[in-house]
């Protein structure tokens, strides 16, 4: 394969994404056409032929720090004057998964692997986690704010190999981190269900079952809207790259706060559900959060960015 680049040796920085097929990772490429998905293995010789052959692009099992370490030392020593800027978006996301084990190997061994090998490169890295690191938190009202740091230990695999997966990046003393916060992503053109689609499915399937659909009105939630996403996730890079850097760590990429019914009371207006009924229910007893919202506020004043309305988010996803 050709290299992609059009001179190696420019400044211009290099983009490389761990999980770039998945929900969030597939827009990237609108931003980033050169953007570099992590997926074959690299080996040593990989990098001792960069000049004898063609551009190869590695691909890594991130659960294998050689394979890791390698495939970043490739990157760094096929642009050696260029930044190098990690998206570190690879992750288990099924939140009802009990794989403890599998999910802590990729999703917190996983991310220690990349952390390390940005590290031992100079590369800049950007982890992609959750408003899950609060799932045993007990904030009742007040949103989560940037700064906050869940304080217990979710259970539930994937809530808890986040918690440990952002306390890596936020603990470790490289300072060319940084970390997004997002929440149930929706809005994405892939076949993967993000939270709009799942309630469209939802509606549909009542409708020809003839039953309502049930959603909480009592929890908090703060739906992202991928494209928003892909725009802050730019701009925090941009501020990595800056010649003095950013001092803020976490940014949260969210939209403002809403509930499951309202979410889907859009949705059922926006997608001519009229003939469907919603039924509010409580998430109360029930072994999630009341709140799970986090504010922007902070975010959209540093980074300059601000979320589109649901409202609006959803017209643009029915007009595609």
């Amino acid at each position: 394969m050709d290299n992609p680049f059009s001179d190696p040796k420019t400044e211009k920085a290099v983009f490389i994404a761990s999980g770039p097929y998945g929900l969030v990772g597939r827009g990237l490429f609108g931003l980033y056409p050169e953007l570099i998905p992590l997926d074959i293995i690299a080996t040593p010789e990989d990098i001792e032929q960069i000049q004898e052959k063609p551009f190869q692009i590695p691909r890594v099992d991130i659960t294998k720090p050689q394979e890791t370490s390698y495939a970043l030392e490739f990157f760094a020593k096929s642009f050696p004057r260029r930044p190098i800027v990690l998206f570190h978006l690879a992750a288990l996301t099924d939140t009802k998964s009990t794989q403890k084990e599998l999910f802590d190997n990729v999703n917190v061994k996983g991310t220690e692997n990349i952390l390390k090998a940005c590290q031992a490169v100079g590369a800049y890295m950007i982890h992609i986690s959750t408003d899950y690191v609060f799932y045993a938190d007990s904030k009742e009202s007040m949103s989560y704010q940037e700064d906050d740091r869940p304080v217990k230990c979710p259970e539930g695999a994937y809530a808890a190999s986040k918690f440990h997966a952002e306390n890596l990046v936020l603990n470790s003393v490289y300072p060319r981190t940084s970390v997004a916060r997002i929440a149930f992503p929706y809005g994405s053109t892939c076949q993967r269900l993000g939270l709009a689609k799942k309630i469209i499915q939802s509606f549909r399937a009542a409708r020809e079952q003839k039953k309502s659909v049930k959603l909480f009105s009592d929890q908090k939630i703060c739906p992202s809207y991928i494209p928003d996403i892909h725009t802050g996730l730019a701009a925090m890079a941009e501020k990595l790259l800056q010649k003095n850097g950013m001092t803020q760590k976490v940014f949260h990429l969210t939209g403002d706060v809403t509930t499951p019914y309202e979410f889907g009371a859009a949705i059922q207006d926006m997608f001519d559900f009229s003939d469907v009924s919603i039924e509010p229910g409580t998430a109360a007893g029930m072994p999630c959060p009341l709140n799970l919202s986090l504010s922007h506020e902070k975010t959209s004043h540093l980074l300059g960015i601000h979320p589109t309305p649901h409202q609006t988010a959803l017209t643009q996803m029915k007009n595609l």
